[in-house]
């Protein structure tokens, strides 16, 4: 196989649907055979830095970059086409603006073409989420978060609770025997990340909670989650005798020694995912013991835990990250993330059954790329009334 210097020039001809030599071909096809990642293109990217930031994370191929760009430079709007739709579809789009049309790139897996579509914008516009959340202190009384400066909050006990770079921290630096329990509750269209008492970082997405001790003792490190919830788990201050630290999600537990792991626990799904990024961690579920390593995912459900041994954890964390990421996911699927994303409520005219999308876009974005995008890929339509959003499978 050729160099990765050479798939620049020819990824750029092969999405402005220039024909490729024999050995060109045999580039590409290998280069996509290489990584499952590549065969989703991203999604909603509207500048060079973004393209850039996400092609580190995803592909990690300077070369490749180089190639969108020179696309985006020298791209022309063609005459649109009418694409198939198959109910199995899954479609990735790169938003481009060019010369002030907004169009979009579906890349479809029957007929392997790019296609142009230009798709109308809503007139109504849905904001999406920002960082908030509510402290709920031991005596039940509450702080709003959204917009708190640096400074001190409160104490409860010893601890000292303040806002530091904008992110809140738990000192229990002072010994404090007396445990109160604290909560942070992400409402829909929030989401926001803390220090626990014992350094441990903690990301919330939205319409997800973390209900915690405000000092941890020597023998137990333990919280409890409701929705998603990506850590960063300190590592025990007694080396000798590692603490476990704990996280209780539905009927979920997820032991763990010092790691980097997403747990998904919304109660409106049909599953609890753990993916685990660094360390090892052990799943106990229905009396069930999986231990997973790094790349893997835990599924519980229905009594059972599979675990997926190529779960790609920068999709898990995606919303982390700034990105929504959907690999042939079902369409009611997506919706439910955006419901908590957007804070909208969602109705569907007809079944909805069936249809499966892949893409990315960033989640600062409005609503309606997002709506636009899947409009393009095909089988849907969507009509905004206020914050409601109705489904209709074509």
């Amino acid at each position: 196989m050729q160099k990765n210097s050479n798939i620049a020039d020819i990824l750029y001809k092969h999405l402005q649907e220039l024909e490729l030599g024999t050995e060109e071909q045999q580039v590409l096809n290998q280069w996509l055979a290489d990584n499952p990642e590549r065969q989703t293109l991203p999604g909603k990217l509207t500048s060079e830095s973004e393209l850039r930031e996400y092609l580190a994370i995803r592909f990690n191929e300077s070369s490749v970059d180089e190639a969108y760009k020179r696309f985006t430079q020298n791209a022309e709007v063609k005459p649109v086409k009418r694409i198939p739709v198959y109910r199995w579809l899954v479609a990735a789009s790169i938003l481009l603006l060019i010369t002030g049309i907004t169009a979009y790139y579906i890349y479809t897996g029957k007929n392997k073409k790019t296609e142009i579509v230009q798709v109308a914008v809503p007139a109504e516009k849905i904001q999406p989420g920002k960082e908030g959340a509510i402290l709920t202190l031991a005596d039940g009384s509450t702080v709003l978060l959204d917009s708190l400066g640096n400074g001190l909050i409160t104490h409860q006990g010893k601890t000292i609770i303040k806002v530091e770079g904008g992110q809140l921290v738990y000192d229990a630096s002072a010994a404090d025997n007396e445990v109160l329990y604290n909560t942070i509750t992400t409402p829909r269209g929030r989401q926001y990340d803390m220090v626990l008492p014992d350094g441990s970082k903690v990301w919330l997405n939205a319409a997800s909670s973390i209900h915690f001790p405000t000092t941890f003792t020597a023998d137990e490190r333990i919280v409890t989650i409701t929705g998603e919830v990506y850590f960063e788990v300190a590592a025990a201050k007694n080396a000798g005798n590692p603490v476990k630290f704990t996280v209780n999600a539905g009927d979920t537990k997820v032991e763990v020694t010092g790691t980097k792991f997403n747990v998904m626990a919304y109660g409106d799904e049909e599953a609890i995912k753990t993916t685990l990024l660094e360390g090892s961690v052990n799943i106990i579920y229905e009396g069930k013991n999986k231990k997973i390593q790094p790349g893997e995912q835990a599924i519980c459900s229905a009594g059972n835990v599979k675990v997926e041994d190529q779960a790609y954890p920068e999709r898990a964390i995606a919303w982390k990250n700034g990105f929504f990421d959907f690999d042939n996911e079902a369409l009611e699927v997506i919706m439910r993330q955006l419901v908590r994303w957007y804070d909208i409520n969602v109705a569907y005219k007809g079944a909805a059954a069936g249809l499966h999308y892949g893409g990315i876009i960033k989640r600062e974005s409005d609503i309606s790329e997002m709506l636009k995008i899947l409009t393009a890929a095909g089988g849907v339509a969507f009509t905004i009334e206020g914050k409601k959003v109705t489904v209709k499978q074509l």
